[in-house]
Protein backbone atom coordinates (compact mmCIF):
# COMPACT_ATOMS: atom_id res chain seq x y z
CA UNK A 1 0.00 0.00 0.00
CA UNK A 2 1.23 3.51 -0.90
CA UNK A 3 2.02 5.84 1.99
CA UNK A 4 2.90 9.51 1.28
CA UNK A 5 4.80 9.70 4.56
CA UNK A 6 7.07 6.78 3.60
CA UNK A 7 7.54 7.93 0.00
CA UNK A 8 7.50 11.76 -0.21
CA UNK A 9 9.20 11.86 -3.64
CA UNK A 10 6.55 9.55 -5.13
CA UNK A 11 3.80 11.56 -3.41
CA UNK A 12 5.20 14.82 -4.84
CA UNK A 13 5.49 13.28 -8.32
CA UNK A 14 1.93 12.00 -8.12
CA UNK A 15 0.69 15.41 -6.92
CA UNK A 16 2.49 17.19 -9.80
CA UNK A 17 1.09 14.76 -12.40
CA UNK A 18 -2.46 15.17 -11.10
CA UNK A 19 -2.04 18.97 -10.93
CA UNK A 20 -0.72 19.18 -14.49
CA UNK A 21 -3.50 16.92 -15.75
CA UNK A 22 -6.15 19.00 -13.95
CA UNK A 23 -4.67 22.22 -15.37
CA UNK A 24 -4.72 20.86 -18.90
CA UNK A 25 -8.35 19.81 -18.51
CA UNK A 26 -9.40 23.20 -17.14
CA UNK A 27 -7.50 25.03 -19.91
CA UNK A 28 -9.36 22.91 -22.46
CA UNK A 29 -12.69 23.80 -20.87
CA UNK A 30 -11.75 27.49 -20.74
CA UNK A 31 -10.74 27.37 -24.41
CA UNK A 32 -13.98 25.64 -25.37
CA UNK A 33 -16.01 28.10 -23.28
CA UNK A 34 -14.26 31.05 -24.91
CA UNK A 35 -14.83 29.58 -28.37
CA UNK A 36 -18.56 29.19 -27.70
CA UNK A 37 -18.88 32.71 -26.27
CA UNK A 38 -16.91 34.11 -29.24
CA UNK A 39 -19.38 32.42 -31.62
CA UNK A 40 -22.32 33.99 -29.78
CA UNK A 41 -20.62 37.40 -29.72
CA UNK A 42 -20.04 37.21 -33.50
CA UNK A 43 -23.69 36.26 -33.92
CA UNK A 44 -24.80 39.23 -31.78
CA UNK A 45 -22.41 41.72 -33.36
CA UNK A 46 -23.67 40.83 -36.84
CA UNK A 47 -27.11 42.17 -35.83
CA UNK A 48 -25.46 45.48 -34.93
CA UNK A 49 -23.44 45.75 -38.13
CA UNK A 50 -25.88 44.10 -40.54
CA UNK A 51 -23.07 41.79 -41.68
CA UNK A 52 -24.94 38.92 -43.33
CA UNK A 53 -21.75 36.92 -44.00
CA UNK A 54 -20.74 37.08 -40.32
CA UNK A 55 -24.28 36.15 -39.25
CA UNK A 56 -24.45 33.18 -41.64
CA UNK A 57 -20.97 32.02 -40.57
CA UNK A 58 -22.29 31.34 -37.04
CA UNK A 59 -25.22 29.17 -38.14
CA UNK A 60 -25.08 25.39 -38.35
CA UNK A 61 -26.56 23.73 -41.42
CA UNK A 62 -29.16 22.00 -39.22
CA UNK A 63 -29.98 25.06 -37.09
CA UNK A 64 -33.22 25.11 -35.14
CA UNK A 65 -34.02 28.59 -33.84
CA UNK A 66 -37.14 29.01 -31.72
CA UNK A 67 -38.46 32.35 -30.53
CA UNK A 68 -41.87 33.73 -29.54
CA UNK A 69 -42.62 34.41 -33.23
CA UNK A 70 -42.02 30.85 -34.41
CA UNK A 71 -39.22 28.50 -35.43
CA UNK A 72 -36.59 28.90 -38.10
CA UNK A 73 -34.01 26.76 -39.86
CA UNK A 74 -30.81 28.22 -41.32
CA UNK A 75 -32.50 29.47 -44.50
CA UNK A 76 -35.34 31.00 -42.48
CA UNK A 77 -32.90 32.63 -40.03
CA UNK A 78 -31.03 34.28 -42.92
CA UNK A 79 -34.31 35.52 -44.43
CA UNK A 80 -35.40 36.85 -41.02
CA UNK A 81 -32.05 38.62 -40.57
CA UNK A 82 -32.39 40.28 -43.99
CA UNK A 83 -35.97 41.35 -43.25
CA UNK A 84 -34.91 42.74 -39.87
CA UNK A 85 -32.20 44.86 -41.47
CA UNK A 86 -34.83 46.46 -43.75
CA UNK A 87 -37.30 47.20 -40.96
CA UNK A 88 -35.03 48.15 -38.04
CA UNK A 89 -31.91 50.27 -37.56
CA UNK A 90 -29.31 51.20 -34.97
CA UNK A 91 -29.48 47.75 -33.40
CA UNK A 92 -27.40 47.40 -30.26
CA UNK A 93 -26.96 44.32 -28.08
CA UNK A 94 -25.81 44.53 -24.47
CA UNK A 95 -24.68 41.09 -23.21
CA UNK A 96 -24.91 40.62 -19.46
CA UNK A 97 -24.43 36.92 -18.66
CA UNK A 98 -23.00 33.83 -20.33
CA UNK A 99 -23.22 30.42 -18.68
CA UNK A 100 -21.54 27.59 -20.58
CA UNK A 101 -21.75 23.90 -19.81
CA UNK A 102 -20.20 21.61 -22.38
CA UNK A 103 -21.50 22.72 -25.78
CA UNK A 104 -24.57 24.44 -24.31
CA UNK A 105 -24.87 28.12 -23.48
CA UNK A 106 -27.29 30.36 -21.69
CA UNK A 107 -26.96 33.95 -22.82
CA UNK A 108 -28.72 36.91 -21.25
CA UNK A 109 -28.68 40.19 -23.10
CA UNK A 110 -30.63 43.31 -23.93
CA UNK A 111 -31.62 43.69 -27.60
CA UNK A 112 -32.28 47.29 -28.67
CA UNK A 113 -33.33 48.67 -32.04
CA UNK A 114 -35.26 51.49 -33.71
CA UNK A 115 -38.26 50.78 -35.91
CA UNK A 116 -37.66 52.48 -39.26
CA UNK A 117 -41.37 53.13 -39.86
CA UNK A 118 -42.26 54.64 -36.47
CA UNK A 119 -38.87 55.92 -35.33
CA UNK A 120 -39.54 54.37 -31.90
CA UNK A 121 -36.71 52.74 -29.96
CA UNK A 122 -37.21 49.42 -28.17
CA UNK A 123 -35.03 47.67 -25.60
CA UNK A 124 -36.02 44.15 -24.60
CA UNK A 125 -34.32 41.92 -22.10
CA UNK A 126 -33.75 38.51 -23.64
CA UNK A 127 -32.46 35.14 -22.53
CA UNK A 128 -31.51 32.38 -24.92
CA UNK A 129 -30.47 28.79 -24.47
CA UNK A 130 -28.30 27.47 -27.25
CA UNK A 131 -26.00 24.75 -28.40
CA UNK A 132 -22.79 25.36 -30.34
CA UNK A 133 -20.99 22.57 -32.18
CA UNK A 134 -17.79 23.11 -34.16
CA UNK A 135 -18.17 26.87 -33.90
CA UNK A 136 -21.74 26.86 -35.28
CA UNK A 137 -25.03 27.49 -33.52
CA UNK A 138 -27.22 24.40 -33.94
CA UNK A 139 -29.89 25.32 -31.40
CA UNK A 140 -31.05 28.78 -30.32
CA UNK A 141 -34.15 29.16 -28.18
CA UNK A 142 -34.96 32.75 -27.22
CA UNK A 143 -37.19 33.92 -24.39
CA UNK A 144 -38.42 37.51 -24.32
CA UNK A 145 -41.58 39.46 -23.69
CA UNK A 146 -42.37 41.12 -27.01
CA UNK A 147 -45.08 43.23 -25.38
CA UNK A 148 -42.31 45.30 -23.73
CA UNK A 149 -41.39 46.88 -27.09
CA UNK A 150 -45.00 47.71 -27.82
CA UNK A 151 -45.42 49.27 -24.36
CA UNK A 152 -42.19 51.23 -24.84
CA UNK A 153 -43.40 52.59 -28.17
CA UNK A 154 -46.52 53.91 -26.39
CA UNK A 155 -44.45 55.45 -23.57
CA UNK A 156 -45.92 53.14 -20.90
CA UNK A 157 -42.62 51.41 -20.11
CA UNK A 158 -39.26 53.25 -20.19
CA UNK A 159 -36.66 52.40 -22.82
CA UNK A 160 -33.94 51.47 -20.35
CA UNK A 161 -31.27 50.86 -22.96
CA UNK A 162 -27.94 49.67 -21.63
CA UNK A 163 -29.23 49.33 -18.08
CA UNK A 164 -28.65 46.12 -16.15
CA UNK A 165 -31.42 43.62 -16.75
CA UNK A 166 -31.74 42.97 -13.03
CA UNK A 167 -33.25 44.17 -10.84
CA UNK A 168 -36.22 45.12 -12.94
CA UNK A 169 -38.27 47.14 -12.32
CA UNK A 170 -36.04 49.51 -10.39
CA UNK A 171 -38.52 49.96 -7.56
CA UNK A 172 -40.83 47.51 -5.90
CA UNK A 173 -44.54 47.97 -6.45
CA UNK A 174 -46.19 45.60 -4.07
CA UNK A 175 -49.67 44.65 -5.15
CA UNK A 176 -50.57 42.65 -2.03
Amino acid sequence: MFSPAKSPRTALSLFLCISLFACSISRGEDSSRKHIIDTIKTFAHSWETGDLAAFASTLGDRLLWAHPGGTLDKRGAIAFFQKWQKEWLNTRIYPTTFIVEGDRILAEYQFCSTNRQTGKREAEGTAAIGQVKNGKIVLWKEYYDHSVGELQSRGVVPVDEGEPSFPYPRTAKNRW
